[in-house]
């Protein structure tokens, strides 16, 4: 049996093309037998190459609907090359429907996305619902976004909760000058990753104790514009790094923040904080506290009440006992639920069970 993950996004893309990609290079299964069906340039098509998976070229256009439809007419053809086409992210699922359709191949797709997310068009949002209604099995990566296409979905629609899963991120501690805690924050990306109450409590924190801040990620020029008003990034203790390498990030900052401020479905830096024991303070928005056990691991916060996070932050820079228990924790319940052999496990039962019974056997 083979399965064919289609990818239409260029380039490395989010958290959720860096799961795919620890999927593909974790993948040591014969049955089903994967094909990657992908722009060459992107990031999956490349760690297929790398795994020894099979690929195909699939160009395709950020929403060029004509474009995408030409290259999925070239695709058509007898279904004997695949028996399973899976669109791995929303901007997948319109064309995966298609192709399943053109090439009598069952369809199936993994939900990272709340379906009102924000930053999706009014047409992208009407192009999921009406794919995801003829996929015969889906996969959301947190119970939270489940619960949420539930409603949305036909009630014999097979829905099977696999959480994301990442590889052991192993960290060499590099020292910090003098007493200084060092707290980062990797949502520079985004306007809704909580940039704006990271710079009110870095402007509170800056009298109390000696904090670092160390900010990491491709800057979005409303974040910038934001930062740069309010002068934080003129602070002598904030650093704007960039994009680093996980590994990187975590040897080097001592509490990650992550206080987004609408639904965030599984997010992948605080799994890989988790398996780096990496303690953190975030919005207990949509799927986090499947990752953060408030109070255990790490603590949440209502993003409405920021000072709520600014209090829980303050515990941590001044316990490190704390600090060391929870990222103790942390480390223990993402082996327990994250590692990157239960993602393809779940995977691997999901698409044998669709293959076999013509719907999905739920992960143990």
């Amino acid at each position: 049996m083979k399965v064919a993950i289609l990818v239409t996004v260029h380039g490395s893309g989010t958290g959720a093309y860096r799961v795919l990609d620890h999927l593909l290079e974790n993948w040591d299964r014969e049955d089903p037998d994967l094909v990657v069906v992908a722009p060459r340039d992107s990031s999956a098509f490349h760690q297929a190459s790398r795994s020894g998976i099979l690929t195909e070229e699939f160009p395709t256009s950020r929403d060029a609907w004509i474009e995408n439809l030409r290259a999925l007419w070239q695709r058509r053809g007898p279904a004997g090359s695949y028996d399973l086409v899976h669109a791995w992210h929303s901007r997948a699922f319109d064309l995966g429907a298609l192709l399943g359709s053109v090439m009598g191949l069952r369809f199936t797709a993994t939900l990272h996305d709340h379906p009102v997310q924000t930053s999706h068009s009014l047409r992208r949002k009407r192009l999921m619902r009406w794919s995801l209604k003829r996929a015969e099995a889906l996969v959301a990566v947190s119970r939270t976004l489940a619960e949420a296409w539930r409603p949305l979905l036909p009630r014999s629609a097979a829905l099977a909760v696999i959480h994301n899963g990442v590889p052991m991120v192993t960290v060499v501690r590099e020292p910090s000058a003098g007493d200084r805690m060092r707290v980062g924050f990797t949502g520079l990306y985004s306007p809704m990753k909580g940039a704006e109450i990271v710079a009110d409590w870095i402007e509170n924190l800056q009298d109390e104790c000696p904090v670092e801040w160390l900010l990491f990620g491709d800057l979005h020029p409303a974040v910038h514009a934001l930062l740069r008003q309010r002068g934080t990034l003129r602070r002598p203790n904030v650093a704007l790094l960039g994009p680093r390498r996980r590994d990187a990030i975590f040897s080097v900052i001592d509490i990650l923040v992550h206080p987004s401020t609408e639904f965030d479905s599984l997010p992948t830096v605080l799994i890989e904080a988790a398996s780096a024991g990496i303690p953190v303070v975030a919005a207990g928005v949509g799927g986090v506290p499947e990752i953060v056990v408030d109070g255990e691991t790490g603590f949440l916060f209502d993003p409405a009440y920021p000072e709520q996070g600014l209090m829980r932050l303050r515990h941590l820079l001044h316990d490190a006992g704390l600090r060391r228990r929870m990222g103790g924790a942390a480390r223990a319940l993402f082996c327990q639920r994250f590692r990157v052999e239960n993602m393809v496990e779940s995977y691997a039962r999901f698409w044998t069970g669709v293959l076999h019974d013509g719907r999905q056997r739920p992960a143990r």
